[in-house]
């Protein structure tokens, strides 16, 4: 008799056991059996061979996981037959490495400070495999990861918690794509996120879901692609983060230094020189009465001073009554003035700004694009946009 690992649980159980005596995960059903030898670096399988190259230099490095040491390929191991109870199913990779190192470089393209590209060091891009179950009661469907580093991951798509809804999940990972797990090779050789949470430790792990009412497990674990590309810029390390689906719906970074000058835009004005002068004028009358006030104050005396302010008020009272009038009597007049002087000066202002503004971008894009080439090998394009004048 020989101890194996329950594929499930990952306690020690007996090879000749038909259940794990703590989860109950049928033993005898299991994709794998194998016996175990304690070494330094591991647990070194010798009783399977590695579906890629026939191998049997196989060393377990977690609880799902086992590494070829002939090929290097990663053997799954985690995908036990549960009959009924469980289904397991996974949506492989369908872009590589190199497609998400393109897309967060673009990315930076677009934002980045103009040095980006010639101070950025340390680039590391991962991609894993990590597991969600499926819980819910009726219509009400949500999927929660089974191990932390899922935690991060689905926080970082729904924004504040650590659970996808049915619909969200779908747009991101579509259902229809996954195929069966029963396969106990991963193709890409892919780490796979060790479950780390029973479906009872996650339903008590997370306050928001329901005890209540029906609300449990479904049978279903998906395991979904995700990719991790991290950059080391002035000192700080920055993340980008994505599906590995080829409809990237899913993309989030840290909070990388933008480029001050393309995140700005033109600096447009609205001023309209005409009807700035035409308050200027009045501005400059109540002034001047005022300064009659206090000329006369001290010159004539404190009761002159008022009645010259008065007459001087009237006077310009009457002269802006009259201007209100012929307002009123040819706003529409006015009004064409206005656009016919006004607007054209705002525009040719405004065109001025706009031709500068996009001579800079061009200018900090170039260079983006030519330390690209040379720092991380991308040819990435750019297009300076025409930012309309409002």
């Amino acid at each position: 008799m020989a101890l194996i690992q329950c594929p499930e649980c990952g306690n020690n159980v007996s090879d000749r056991a038909d259940k794990c005596p703590i989860c109950g995960c049928p033993i005898s059903q299991g994709k794998t059996s194998f016996s175990r030898q304690q070494t330094n670096n591991g647990v070194t399988l010798t009783a399977m061979t590695c579906p890629s190259c026939g191998g049997s230099d196989i060393m377990r490095v977690s609880k799902d996981m086992a590494i070829c040491k002939s090929c290097d390929k990663h053997i799954y191991l985690g995908g036990v037959d549960l009959g009924d109870e469980t289904v397991e199913s996974i949506l492989t990779f369908q872009i590589t490495k190199d497609d998400f190192h393109r897309k967060c470089m673009n990315h930076l393209m677009s934002i980045g400070e103009e040095d980006v590209f010639s101070q950025m060091s340390n680039i590391k891009v991962k991609q894993y495999y990590m597991w969600v179950r499926q819980f819910g009661v009726g219509d009400k469907q949500d999927f929660y990861p089974m191990d932390s580093y899922g935690e991060s991951m689905f926080k970082k798509i729904s924004g504040k918690t650590s659970a996808l809804p049915y619909d969200k999940f779908n747009e991101i990972f579509p259902k229809d794509d996954f195929k069966s797990f029963r396969a106990n090779y991963l193709e890409d050789a892919v780490e796979v996120k060790n479950r780390e949470y029973s479906p009872a430790e996650v339903m008590q792990k997370y306050t928001s879901l329901p005890k209540t009412n029906g609300y449990s497990a479904y049978p279903f674990y998906y395991c979904i692609p995700v990719f991790e590309e991290s950059f080391e810029y002035k000192g700080k390390t920055y993340h980008f983060y994505g599906d590995g689906t080829r409809y990237g719906k899913w993309f989030a970074c840290d909070d990388v230094p933008k480029n001050k000058h393309i995140a700005d835009g033109p600096k447009y004005t609205r001023a309209y020189p005409l009807m700035y002068t035409v308050i200027g004028i009045m501005c400059v009358s109540a002034l001047i009465a005022v300064g009659e006030f206090v000329i006369s104050a001290f010159s004539d005396g404190f009761m002159m001073g008022v009645f010259n302010l008065i007459m001087t008020g009237v006077v310009l009272s009457f002269v802006g009554w009259i201007l209100v009038a012929i307002v009123g009597v040819v706003g529409a007049a006015i009004s064409g003035v206005f656009a016919l002087v006004d607007l054209p000066i705002q525009k040719s202002i405004n065109a001025k700004r706009r031709a500068k503004y996009r001579a800079e971008y061009e200018r900090i894009q170039k260079r983006k694009q030519e330390e690209a080439r040379h720092s991380v090998g991308l040819e990435l394009p750019y297009v300076v946009p025409e930012f309309p004048i409002p």
